[in-house]
């Protein structure tokens, strides 16, 4: 997991975690230690144990480089 979660560090991803709620965080992951990553959300980083992760995926972006509305 550490492996495919190294090609997302420092891009804009929603990460979606093992919830009953099912929680997803959106985000820019900043780093990747050990079985840990460390997500920064509207300027507050958040620390999520990869056993918890269910789904990482880049942000989509328009041709324009913004962020497109994602309906859930």
């Amino acid at each position: 997991m550490n492996e495919l979660i190294s090609g997302f560090v420092g891009k804009d991803c929603i990460v979606y975690i093992s919830a009953s709620s099912g929680t997803s965080i959106n985000g820019v992951i900043t780093s990747l230690n050990e079985n840990w990553i460390t997500v920064k959300a509207s300027g507050i980083e958040e620390v999520i144990n990869l056993d918890y992760v269910i789904r990482v995926k880049e942000y989509p972006v328009d041709k324009n480089g913004k962020r497109k509305k994602i309906v859930f």
